[in-house]
């Protein structure tokens, strides 16, 4: 079971987006994806939601083809989170985060599970407010709360298909403060144990040493590694492909991989 590219390639226009990627994104893991800018992290994102159809090659969920899913079937196994999310009426903070609850499950749990999970995510307080008022790193923790509310793991469902889920999340703390993307983080890792597997591009690499079990490096749309972080976050790796001195070390203290640029 799991969420997987097999030889996907994207042409964008006259250039080539992606060539050649196979990847596995597994229930109960966290998966980072990391790399320069334009090396091909949300186009990837993207094919693998079903937002964009790939050029060549196929994307399967749990064995089923994503293209010959309905969108309500896609809805069910998985959520997705872009870098920015316009709305096109300036829709309340409660009223944003119910529309991630998937209208099939059942709606006796709706309120408990849309107090839960925005109780998680620090928007309670929010509540009430117009969408268009909030700050970016607050608007981030909607959206977040929002496809969190679409997999939720206690959200019974009469959709008895409906086992392992997905959630795909583009730079989910860009915009937040230090707490706020520790937060997000934790909950992140915390639904993992409810058969949910997560794809998150991150820009930032100690998020990614700390919170990912797998780590994915790709430049210039190709893969260039993947693996456990201490595989793929190297000196000669990142210093490589991000075109910069890059120096990792592990640090004692904190039990985990310490990246620095020079």
């Amino acid at each position: 079971m799991s969420l997987c590219a097999r030889d996907v390639s994207l042409s964008l226009g006259h250039s080539e987006a992606l060539a050649g990627i196979c990847l596995d994104v597994s229930p109960g893991t966290l998966t980072a994806v990391i790399g320069p800018n334009g090396a091909g992290k949300t186009s990837l994102l993207r094919v693998l939601s079903g937002e964009l159809e790939p050029s060549t090659g196929t994307v399967e969920i749990d064995g089923d083809q994503i293209d010959a899913l309905n969108p309500a079937e896609l809805a069910e196994r998985r959520s997705a989170m872009g870098q920015s999310t316009p709305l096109a009426f300036d829709f309340l903070v409660d009223e944003v985060l119910a529309m991630g609850w998937v209208q099939s499950r059942c709606r006796a749990t709706q309120c408990t599970a849309m107090c839960e999970a925005a109780r998680k995510c620090d928007i309670t307080h929010l509540f009430g407010r117009p969408f268009r008022s909030l700050s970016g790193g607050e608007r981030q923790r909607v959206h977040f709360a929002r496809a969190l509310l679409q997999v939720w793991p206690h959200s019974a469902t009469a959709n008895t298909r409906v086992g392992t889920r997905y959630m795909l999340l583009d730079e989910p703390t860009s915009s937040m403060d230090i707490a706020q993307e520790i937060l997000l983080l934790h909950v992140a890792r915390s639904v993992l144990a409810h058969s949910v597997g997560i794809l998150m591009v991150l820009h930032n690499l100690n998020l990614a040493a700390r919170f990912a079990d797998c780590v994915v490096l790709i430049d210039q749309g190709k893969i260039v590694a993947a693996g456990p972080p201490d595989r793929v976050l190297t000196n000669d790796l990142l210093s490589s492909v991000y075109r910069t001195p890059v120096l990792v070390e592990r640090h004692d203290a904190l039990g985990r991989l310490v990246v620095h640029t020079h």
